[in-house]
């Protein structure tokens, strides 16, 4: 597996780093090939990793839809992360995986990673829903938090808050991306909690015009980082 950086020259992405402040866009369940083209079109404005989350989808699928994402996604120097399924992540040679907070322990991951990639580890993202989780994920990349936003994907299920996640990126040892609910004008909510970026997956996968909905997502998020001093 090679290595690519982000687009974003001086933050350059090698594999088991971030570029920050982060974005990333979280796959939704729909017909494979308008995801393949949701993504050509949102990822050149902005995006710094795609996570493929088809849940619903047969193995094989998932697979065929993972390597046509890379093949957009590899000119562009932004890395394909797979959601929970490690091998697969490795079957499509993608840059990393992101694990369900319930899933595969993220130690073990890394091992089995390193097996076939020896001295070039994965990005390894977690699910975390509270402190006591986000405090127990030990190597990982960064760590994702959510919902902090009611949203229509955890519909009747209240968001968790702002100061639940100032907490989480407290006391976690990685980088927090936000996510639930997340909008360009609440970028810089979730930032001055602590987070350091955001994970977004209705705003974009429902947008009319994704191109345009990365760029305002971009551009809030690097004004927000910015005024809260971050390097």
């Amino acid at each position: 597996m090679d290595a690519y950086g982000s687009p974003r020259g001086d933050s350059a992405l090698l594999p088991g780093n971030l570029a920050l402040p982060h974005l990333q866009l979280v796959t939704s369940e729909m017909e494979p090939g308008a995801l393949v083209d949701l993504v050509g079109r949102a990822a050149p404005h902005g995006l710094d990793s795609v996570q493929l989350r088809l849940r619903g989808l047969p193995a094989r699928e998932v697979l065929a839809v993972g390597e046509a994402l890379i093949r957009v996604l590899r000119p562009l120097r932004i890395p394909l992360l797979v959601n929970d399924r490690l091998d697969l992540a490795l079957a499509m040679d993608s840059h990393g995986v992101h694990l369900r907070a319930d899933g595969l322990s993220p130690h073990v991951a890394v091992e089995l990673w390193e097996r076939l990639h020896p001295g070039n580890p994965p990005i390894l993202g977690r699910s975390v829903h509270s402190v006591g989780e986000a405090v127990e994920a030990t190597d990982v990349t960064y760590l994702i938090f959510g919902h902090v936003f009611e949203t229509a994907s955890k519909q009747g299920l209240p968001g968790r808050g702002l100061p639940s996640l100032a907490h989480v990126a407290r006391s976690a040892g990685a980088p927090v991306l936000a996510i639930g609910g997340i909008t360009p004008d609440r970028v810089a909510q979730v930032i001055g909690a602590g987070a350091a970026g955001v994970a977004v997956r209705s705003y974009l996968t429902k947008a009319p015009d994704p191109a345009r909905a990365t760029e305002a997502l971009r551009r809030a998020l690097d004004a927000a980082w910015h005024e809260s001093g971050s390097p």
